[in-house]
């Protein structure tokens, strides 16, 4: 484009919606949901006329997108200010520092408290650290089933002895859903963390998601839930893997989760469930029966299966915040790391990403 050309920035509306589907087929992935299932991309973007997306436009040619997701889209009572960065897009021959401008006009007119992403290219961090974010790779953790010999899915060397082991302490579970969650869990346990949470926003992000179906459970002392964990399990070729998205609660109740983990895994037949965390550390981890994946370099616990790829994967952290406390904590399914990314033909919520 030439350089005198005017850009304009503004959020997504549904009029650009078939160019913003055209964009993303043509400069990232034409077989990518955002292009092909806009239904999906309206429960996590849409508010109200727009979205949750910034556009960078020349003569109504979509230059660039960076698509973010708030807290409040989930709850409309949590923060409007604390913010994931989703899709972001800039095409090569734009005029230089669109890019910047995107992302600043999003800052400026959000003034995010926080400000976080995950999972992002390697090309991006000299940007966010630039930016100021804290940057990092987030912790990968795995508890191997110890009811497998042969494993399929995840690469175990020969003699491979390390499997998660049964705490002799047993807590008592409770599957969460929508009928009983306000009942099991107080308002309390979500406020060992940013970004902030909700039951509202639990409802929402997970137990009415239109395509992923996610478990659900609580470590129940007194009738209440003192923590709860969120899962996804994933089939592949009559196997099963677990997947553990979000963790609510203080650190110290996550070693309680050691049976139910046991549990899952003999109910599901699954190899193995597999963490990605930022914030909590490794010795509440270690306790509940996992191991850190990247002390075992021929230890292979595949995290993309869609495609499926046989390897492991480094996720990346950034994060800033004016918020001094509580501690930030991360994982898989904050943000949009935790979401189909090929439109699969089923009617359906599956199982396998």
């Amino acid at each position: 484009m030439k350089i005198s050309e005017k850009i304009k920035f503004s959020n997504l509306n549904t009029k650009d919606l078939k160019n913003f589907q055209k964009f993303i087929k043509k400069h990232w992935n034409k077989n990518h949901i955002y292009a092909n299932d806009i239904s999906f991309f309206n429960w996590q973007h849409k508010i109200k006329y727009n979205y949750n997306c910034i556009v960078a436009k020349s003569n109504k040619q979509i230059l660039g997108v960076q698509a973010f997701i708030p807290q409040n889209q989930y709850d409309n009572k949590l923060p409007g200010n604390q913010i994931f960065l989703a899709l972001f897009r800039c095409l090569a021959n734009s005029k230089p520092g669109t890019g910047l401008l995107l992302y600043n006009s999003l800052i400026n007119k959000y003034v995010p408290q926080f400000i976080g992403t995950t999972g992002f290219n390697s090309n991006m961090i000299l940007f966010h650290k630039w930016q100021g974010f804290k940057i990092g790779q987030m912790n990968h953790y795995v508890a191997l089933s110890p009811y497998k010999k042969k494993f399929n899915i995840a690469l175990v060397p020969k003699n491979f002895q390390i499997r998660i082991k049964k705490k002799k302490k047993y807590i008592n579970y409770q599957k969460i859903n929508l009928k009983n969650i306000d009942n099991y869990v107080a308002k309390k346990i979500y406020s060992y963390q940013i970004p902030n949470k909700s039951n509202t926003f639990i409802k929402n992000r997970f137990m009415k998601h239109p395509i992923y179906k996610y478990l659900l459970y609580g470590s129940i002392i007194n009738n209440k839930a003192q923590a709860i964990c969120v899962f996804r399990v994933i089939k592949k070729s009559k196997r099963a893997v677990i997947k553990l998205v979000d963790f609510i609660g203080q650190n110290k109740f996550f070693p309680l989760f050691n049976n139910l983990f046991i549990d899952l895994i003999k109910k599901y037949s699954a190899e193995y469930i597999d963490f990605y965390s930022y914030g909590i550390k490794s010795n509440y981890i270690i306790k509940a029966g996992f191991i850190n994946r990247k002390k075992y370099q021929k230890l292979i616990i595949p995290e993309y299966f869609e495609p499926f790829v046989k390897k492991n994967i480094d996720l990346m952290y950034g994060y800033k915040t004016s918020i001094k406390y509580p501690l930030v904590r991360l994982f898989k399914a904050d943000g949009d790391r935790d979401r189909p990314s090929i439109l699969k033909k089923l009617n359906k919520k599956v199982n396998n990403t």
